[in-house]
């Protein structure tokens, strides 16, 4: 009984992911179609412009979430492991 309550949660929660990649894609698809619709303002803003806190705070972000997609997979070969350090030494 438990697993089979496990395996309908399992399969819920993956719905639900889904729906809400459904639900992101089709506003994106909406914000593409009015951006190109309306002339260009402004350039999108740049990493390199942030200010250093947040420059800072995107950088942990960024590289906490290549170690967390490299090790996804149960393990970590020497090619990802050489990315994660190359950009742990990038200041």
């Amino acid at each position: 009984m438990g697993s089979q309550a496990l395996k309908y949660g399992s399969v819920a929660a993956i719905g639900a992911l889904a729906w809400k990649a459904y639900q992101d894609h089709q506003v994106q698809q909406r914000t593409q179609a009015d951006s190109a619709a309306a002339p260009a303002t402004a350039a999108p803003p740049v990493f390199a412009a942030l200010p250093a806190p947040q420059m800072e705070m995107h950088s942990r972000a960024m590289l906490k979430a290549m170690i967390a997609a490299a090790r996804a997979d149960g393990h970590m070969d020497d090619r990802e492991r050489d990315l994660v350090e190359a950009e742990n030494r990038t200041p």
